[in-house]
């Protein structure tokens, strides 16, 4: 229970996918995050458990168990509800990334 409420808070803060409008890509509007000791990838809007490696834009790998690797081979931890966007850069929480995704949202703006 207590995963789907995290669940359902992760979606309804999840701003990045309305960041991405307006023929203005945002990178880190898409993201994976920690959470339970989970993985969580949010693309596009979609939330899905990462159950399989996955490479980001910059070459960085994410694995399902938190951990990264970049693409200078050093190896590190998602610490809880840390996030890493699709461009590989990390964030210490969700709202530290909405807060980027605003900022950069209002400069593409202008």
């Amino acid at each position: 229970m207590k995963n789907i409420y995290l669940l359902f808070l992760l979606a309804f803060f999840t701003t990045g996918s309305f960041f991405a409008q307006d023929k203005t890509e945002i990178e880190d509007a898409n993201f994976c995050i920690s959470i339970d000791g989970k993985v969580f990838k949010n693309q596009n809007g979609k939330i899905d458990l990462l159950e399989k490696i996955f490479k980001l834009n910059n070459g960085t790998i994410v694995y399902p168990n938190g951990s990264y690797r970049l693409t200078n081979e050093e190896k590190f931890f998602l610490k809880e509800g840390e996030c890493i966007g699709f461009s590989g850069k990390i964030y210490e929480s969700q709202d530290a990334l909405n807060v980027a995704l605003y900022k950069k949202f209002k400069k593409h703006r202008k």
